[in-house]
C-alpha cells in the first residue's frame, strides 16, 4: 500500500466541496486552514498519468482532510478539466454525515455532482437513501426515488417516500408526492410537502415558510385549526402570520410582528379579529410592547393593550392568567436615575373586562393616569450633619368612570355618594429628614420627620373646587437586637445549621394639621391610589424573623445557603378614633409567612393571617412544589380567605364608601377557597402523563381539568389532550417528528401547573 501526500489537492477537494458543503463553504475552524490540515491518499495501487492530467486510485482507497474521510474501491480524476469520479463501495465520513453509494461522478471546478444508489445519515439527524442525488448549485440539491427519516434501522418507526425531494440548504426542503410510512404500513399521501430546515441545520439562520399547523376539537368551537407562515423579514425581524379557522365561529386572521433593533430597542405588535358567526358580534385584540433605552440614559416602556367589549381573551386564550384577569392596562413608562435620584413620566388607561358573570348591578372601571409626573430623591446624608434627606413629589391628573353604571334609588341609596364620573388634579410633595442611630448595642434605630402637603383640584364628581391636606409624619424603625445559634449536624449533606432571629419594630404617626377631620375626607372620600389613602394614623407594629441558614455540601467544599425563611408581624392601632370611619378593633390579624427550599426536589411556602380578635383564620395559602427526575412532579397552589364577621360589620356599615362591585365581591362571597393542582408521572419509560385542576371549593365546582398523554419514542412523540372547563370541552393531539417539525400542542398553557 501507498502513502501519497497530494500537494496539489484537487482530489479530495473534490469529495469536500460536494459531499461536505456546509464544512466547505463555511470559515474554517480556529487553528484550522488548507495549509495546516494536510491531505493524505491511501490506495493499493496510486497512478498519475502526466500526459492525459489523470490521478488514478484503486484497490482500497482512502481520501482523508481533517475530519473529512472518502473511501472507495476506485478514483479517478483529470486535473485539467476538473471531471472525476469513484465507484465501487464508496463511503464518505464527515463530522454530521456518515454516506454509502455505489458511483460518484463530479467536476471540482464546478462544484457539481451526482451520487447513485446512495443511503446513510445527514447532518446527524436525517436518515436518508436515493437512487439518484444531485447537486445543482452550491444549496440547492435533487434527491430522486428516496426516503427520508430520522429514525434508525431497516425499517424505521416512521419515514416519508418521496417521487423526488428539493433541497435548499439552511432553508427548506421541498417534497413532490410524499407519502408518509408507519414501518411498513402508509399512514398519509400529499402531493406537496415543504419541511423548513434552518432550526435542524443551523440555528443561526432563519427562514421564510409555512410553519406546521395544529388542529384540535370543542364542543363550543367545533373543529378548529391553526395555519401560520413565518416571514424572515431582515436580520432584526420577523412575522408570524396565521388564518385559524374554527368550524362554528368562523375564521381568526392573527398577525405578530416582532423586532430588536438593537441590543436596546425591542419589542412585538400582535393583533387578531374575529367575527362570531355562532353568538355574533365581534372579538378584537391589539397589544404592542416596546422597550428601549436611549443615549442619554433614558429608559421607556411602551404598552398597548385594548380589547373587544366582549373579552375574547376569556373566550379563547388557554392561558389562565390572560383568560382571568380583569383589566386591559394601557400606559407609557419614561424615567430617568441618576447616583441618588430619578424623575419619572407615566401615562396609564386601565379599563376593566367585562367577565359575563355579573350581576347587573356591577360596574367595569375607568382609571386614568394622563399624565403622572413623579420625582424621588433617595436618603443621602447631609454634609457636616448625622441627617439624611429624602422626598417624594408628584403631579398627576387622576380621572375614573365606572361602566354599567345604576345610580340609587333614592337618596339614601348605597350609590348614592358616589359620582358617575371624577375626575381630580393632585399635587403631592413629602419630604423626610431621619438620622440613624447604631451606637446601641446590637441594635440601630432610624428615627424620620416628615411633612406630606397634597393639593386637590376637583375638575368633575363630587365638588369642584380646590382643597389640601397637611400631615405632620414620624416614623421610627428599630432593628435588633439580633441573635443566633449554630446546630452541629456532621451529615453528608448539612453540615450545621444556624438558627439567626431578627426582631424588629416599627412605629408610625401621621396627625392632620388643623382639624381633626379634613376637608380632604370630606369631599374626596374614595381613593384613587396609596396617596388618597394616606391619611391619620398612630400605630405600632411588630415583626420576627428567623431565618435557618444551613451549611451544604457542594462538591468538595460547603457553601451557605438560606433553607428556610419563618416572619411573624402584626400591627397594633393605638388610637382608632383617627383611623377615619375604620373604628375597629385595636390589633390587627397575625400575618405568618414561611418560606422553605430544604431539598432541591422540594419546595414548600405559606402565608396565612389569623384574626386574634375571633380566634379564626382569615387568609391561608399553601404552595408546594415537588419534582422527581424520572418519576414526576406535583403542585398544590392553594388560596383561602374568609371575611371576618368584624370586616363584614365594617362594610355594611360603610357601604356609602365603596362600590357596588367591591360590596358584592366582600358580602357575596365571604369565604373563598381555591385549588390549582398538578400531578405528573413519568416512571413509565417513554411514557409521559400529566393532570391538573383548578377547584373552587368553596362552592363545591371544578373551575377547569386538564388531562395530557404523551409517548416518546427515540425520533417521535405522539400526545393527546383532553380540556374541560365549564363552558368547553376540548379534544387536542400532537405528532411530533424528529428533525420535521410538530403538528399539535397538548396542554403547555393550561392547568398543569408544572413546577
Amino acid at each position: 500500500m501507498r502513502k501519497f501526500h497530494l500537494m496539489g489537492w484537487l482530489l479530495p477537494l473534490a469529495f469536500l466541496l460536494f459531499l461536505a458543503p456546509q464544512r466547505a463553504q463555511g470559515a474554517p475552524e480556529q487553528g484550522e486552514t488548507l495549509a495546516s490540515s494536510p491531505i493524505t491518499i491511501l490506495a493499493d495501487h496510486l497512478e498519475q498519468r502526466q500526459d492525459q492530467s489523470l490521478v488514478i486510485g484503486q484497490g482500497f482507497v482512502d481520501v482523508r482532510f481533517g475530519d473529512f474521510r472518502v473511501q472507495a474501491d476506485q478514483v479517478q480524476i483529470n486535473t485539467r478539466t476538473g471531471e472525476g469520479f469513484a465507484s465501487g463501495n464508496v463511503e464518505i465520513q464527515d463530522q454530521d454525515s456518515h454516506l454509502y453509494c455505489d458511483r460518484i461522478e463530479f467536476n471540482i471546478f464546478t462544484k457539481r455532482g451526482v451520487m447513485y444508489q446512495v443511503k446513510g445519515n445527514v447532518a446527524s439527524t436525517y436518515y436518508v437513501t436515493g437512487e439518484r442525488l444531485e447537486r445543482l448549485t452550491d444549496e440547492q440539491y435533487k434527491i430522486k426515488g428516496g426516503t427520508l427519516s430520522s429514525c434508525q434501522g431497516d425499517v424505521p418507526s416512521w419515514s416519508f417516500k418521496t417521487q423526488e425531494v428539493v433541497v435548499k440548504l439552511d432553508r427548506y426542503a421541498l417534497l413532490k408526492g410524499p407519502s408518509l410510512w408507519v414501518k411498513k404500513i402508509p399512514a398519509l399521501y400529499l402531493p406537496l410537502l415543504m419541511v423548513p430546515l434552518s432550526d435542524s441545520l443551523s440555528s443561526r439562520k432563519r427562514s421564510t415558510g409555512l410553519l406546521t399547523p395544529s388542529f384540535s376539537f370543542s364542543d363550543r368551537d367545533g373543529l378548529v385549526t391553526k395555519n401560520s407562515l413565518f416571514w424572515a423579514i431582515n436580520d432584526h425581524s420577523d412575522a408570524t402570520v396565521s388564518l385559524d379557522y374554527l368550524m362554528k365561529r368562523g375564521l381568526r386572521p392573527d398577525v405578530e410582528y416582532r423586532y430588536a433593533w438593537s441590543k436596546d430597542t425591542h419589542g412585538k405588535l400582535r393583533s387578531s379579529f374575529l367575527h362570531d358567526n355562532d353568538k355574533g358580534g365581534n372579538f378584537f385584540k391589539l397589544e404592542f410592547d416596546h422597550q428601549q433605552k436611549f443615549q442619554n440614559g433614558i429608559e421607556g416602556m411602551a404598552k398597548v393593550d385594548l380589547v373587544s367589549t366582549r373579552n375574547g381573551n376569556k373566550e379563547f386564550e388557554d392561558n389562565v392568567d390572560e383568560r382571568t384577569r380583569r383589566y386591559s392596562d394601557t400606559f407609557l413608562n419614561l424615567r430617568k436615575n441618576w447616583e441618588n435620584q430619578g424623575v419619572q413620566f407615566y401615562a396609564e388607561y386601565l379599563e376593566g373586562l367585562r367577565s359575563g358573570r355579573r350581576r347587573e348591578s356591577s360596574r367595569e372601571e375607568v382609571l386614568r393616569k394622563l399624565p403622572e409626573i413623579s420625582y424621588a430623591y433617595q436618603a443621602t446624608n447631609i454634609p457636616g450633619t448625622p441627617f439624611f434627606f429624602q422626598a417624594e413629589s408628584s403631579a398627576v391628573d387622576l380621572y375614573r368612570e365606572p361602566r354599567n353604571f345604576r345610580g340609587a334609588q333614592g337618596s339614601g341609596g348605597v350609590n348614592s355618594l358616589i359620582p358617575e364620573k371624577e375626575e381630580l388634579v393632585r399635587m403631592d410633595f413629602f419630604p423626610q429628614i431621619s438620622m440613624p442611630i447604631r451606637g446601641l448595642p446590637w441594635m440601630t434605630l432610624v428615627p424620620k420627620l416628615g411633612f406630606r402637603e397634597t393639593f386637590f383640584s376637583q375638575l368633575e364628581g363630587y365638588a369642584k373646587d380646590s382643597f389640601s391636606r397637611e400631615l405632620l409624619v414620624f416614623e421610627s424603625r428599630l432593628e435588633g437586637p439580633k441573635s443566633y445559634r449554630t446546630f452541629a449536624l456532621n451529615g453528608e449533606r448539612f453540615s450545621s445549621i444556624k438558627h439567626l432571629i431578627e426582631p424588629r419594630v416599627t412605629y408610625k404617626y401621621a396627625k392632620t394639621l388643623g382639624s381633626d377631620r379634613s376637608e380632604a375626607s370630606d369631599r374626596h372620600m374614595l381613593p384613587f391610589d396609596l396617596i388618597d389613602a394616606y391619611g391619620p394614623q398612630h400605630s405600632l407594629g411588630f415583626s420576627l424573623i428567623n431565618r435557618f441558614l444551613a451549611k451544604e455540601k457542594k462538591g468538595d467544599h460547603f457553601a451557605s445557603r438560606e433553607i428556610a425563611r419563618l416572619e411573624l408581624s402584626q400591627i397594633t392601632h393605638l388610637n382608632r378614633d383617627g383611623v377615619g370611619v375604620d373604628n375597629r378593633k385595636p390589633f390587627s390579624s397575625l400575618n405568618v409567612d414561611l418560606e422553605t427550599s430544604i431539598f432541591p426536589f422540594l419546595e414548600f411556602n405559606m402565608d396565612a393571617s389569623v384574626n386574634l380578635n375571633e380566634g379564626a383564620m382569615s387568609r391561608n395559602s399553601q404552595q408546594i412544589k415537588a419534582k422527581w427526575p424520572k418519576i414526576g412532579y406535583f403542585t398544590l397552589d392553594r388560596r383561602y380567605f374568609k371575611l371576618s364577621e368584624e370586616d363584614r360589620r365594617f362594610f355594611k356599615k360603610n357601604n356609602k364608601f365603596f362600590r357596588p362591585a367591591l360590596l358584592d365581591t366582600f358580602l357575596d362571597n365571604e369565604t373563598e377557597e381555591f385549588y390549582r393542582i398538578g400531578l405528573g408521572l413519568e416512571f413509565i419509560r417513554n411514557l409521559n402523563l400529566e393532570f391538573g385542576t383548578r377547584f373552587d371549593a368553596s362552592r363545591g365546582k371544578a373551575i377547569e381539568n386538564d388531562f395530557g398523554f404523551r409517548y416518546t419514542g427515540s425520533c417521535f412523540e405522539l400526545g393527546f389532550g383532553i380540556y374541560h372547563r365549564r363552558d368547553k370541552m376540548e379534544f387536542s393531539f400532537l405528532v411530533s417528528l424528529q428533525g420535521l417539525g410538530t403538528i399539535g400542542k397538548i396542554g403547555k398553557e393550561r392547568a398543569f401547573h408544572r413546577p
